[in-house]
């Protein structure tokens, strides 16, 4: 009896251990040492609710998380790389994009950094090469909460949810 007491005290001193060591609940994810935290998505979540004009909720949290991740990956290629993504680089890019989405956001100085986060990644893309961005982009380190899902470093987005789906639902018709 006391030698199979101890087998259990061992499996639950193991088994807290190995919980210790998992992503905490408040992290989303850790992007090449990069926290980013549960408080962080819902603030750029409800600045990206503002600057679109949409209610609460109606924004994917999941495309924003993946957005927020995919800025980091691509700042950190960029710093990497020593590629410069200027403000010029930005302006450019949203006036030839012809997407009104990234209109309404550059139009909202608080959506500014969630802005870069969302276009960056195509910026560093477009100055590397698909296939160099890809493969740097592999390297850098990433842990993401399970509760999230996982990154597709094909998509830059996580399980299916591509950094540009941030439209808001239409309305359902009546």
């Amino acid at each position: 009896m006391t030698k199979r007491l101890a087998a259990v005290a061992v499996m639950i001193v193991a088994m807290l251990g190995v919980a210790g060591c998992a992503g905490s609940p408040a992290t989303v994810a850790d992007v090449g040492g990069q926290r980013i935290t549960t408080g962080e998505l819902s603030e750029a979540t409800a600045v990206v609710e503002r600057a679109l004009q949409a209610e609460p909720g109606a924004v994917s949290t999941r495309a924003v998380a993946a957005t927020l991740i995919g800025g980091q990956i691509a700042d950190d290629v960029a710093a990497a790389t020593n590629t410069t993504i200027t403000p010029d680089d930005r302006a450019k890019f949203i006036a030839t994009a012809n997407a009104p989405i990234l209109s309404q956001l550059a139009a909202d100085p608080a959506a500014r950094d969630f802005l870069d986060d969302l276009i960056d990644p195509a910026l560093v893309q477009q100055k590397l090469g698909a296939p160099a961005y890809l493969e740097l982009s592999q390297q850098v380190p990433l842990t993401i909460n399970p509760a999230y899902g996982s990154w597709s470093y094909q998509t830059g987005g996580l399980d299916g949810v591509s950094t540009g789906s941030l439209s808001v639902p239409a309305p359902a018709a009546a």
